[in-house]
């Protein structure tokens, strides 16, 4: 339902200036995404050969295997034709899949998990002590004893980056929670999104009076999560208020 969103009022202006894909675009983007899924097939090539390998070296049943990339992308929604840039759920969703010793075949980890987590996982699975603060949790106990992971919030952060064209595109910071996610961006404007009543993100809430408290409690969040440092970001997500009705 995002792909190619006519009404983007809503959206930072930077959006809403983007033209309506055209079908010549569209059928660009259909085409390199059946590119990308193909170029799949290298991969999968690439992970045989390994597994193969390490089955032959008598190491398979003492090896770690972890696949996932570094984003999302966006490929059309609202308009977007190409990029990760902007922290809508297609480009903060990433594949993510690990197998080894004392991992149950088709475990399913529910919940947020974060680039922050692999490393702690991996020093865990290996036996070494960080010496240094982590920031993320460790997600071997949910992985090996089916341990329940407790609820977190993300916090979303931009860099300086430039459009295709070389305009730059706008400086972005906010939150994702379980059910919510809020980001400003540097000249004050606000998106907001309840992905259980929206999850294509379609309308924002940001300026809606029955969301103002759970805004104010994302906020919060947000604030307490630009300085946190190492168990400090690892703390549960409080109550966040629902939406309000009359």
């Amino acid at each position: 339902p995002s792909f190619n969103e006519a009404d983007r009022s809503d959206k930072h202006p930077f959006i809403q200036a983007i033209p309506p894909l055209s079908d010549e675009k569209i059928s660009d983007l259909e085409a390199d995404n059946r590119s990308r899924k193909l170029s799949l097939l290298a991969v999968d090539e690439g992970v045989t050969a390994m597994v193969n390998e390490l089955r032959r070296t008598g190491q398979l049943s003492n090896t770690y295997i972890i696949f996932t990339g570094d984003n999302g992308y966006l490929l059309g929604q609202h308009a977007i034709s190409y990029g990760k840039y902007f922290p809508y759920e297609p480009a903060l969703n990433i594949p993510a899949l690990m197998r080894g010793p004392g991992i149950k075949a088709n475990t399913v980890v529910r919940g947020m998990t974060f680039e922050i987590d692999f490393a702690p996982t991996i020093l865990e699975l290996a036996g070494v002590r960080p010496n240094r603060r982590v920031d993320g949790l460790s997600l071997t106990g949910r992985l090996l004893d089916n341990e329940r992971l407790p609820r977190r919030p993300l916090l979303l952060s931009s860099g300086p980056q430039q459009s295709a064209s070389g305009q730059p595109l706008p400086l972005f910071d906010g939150v994702r929670t379980g059910r919510y996610v809020w980001w400003v961006y540097e000249d004050g404007f606000e998106e907001m999104y309840d992905l259980r009543t929206d999850p294509y993100q379609l309308e924002s809430v940001a300026k809606d009076p029955a969301y103002l408290k759970t805004k104010l409690a994302l906020i919060g969040l947000w604030d307490r999560l630009q300085r946190c440092s190492g168990a400090d970001c690892r703390i549960p997500t409080p109550r966040v208020p629902a939406p309000t009705t009359d």
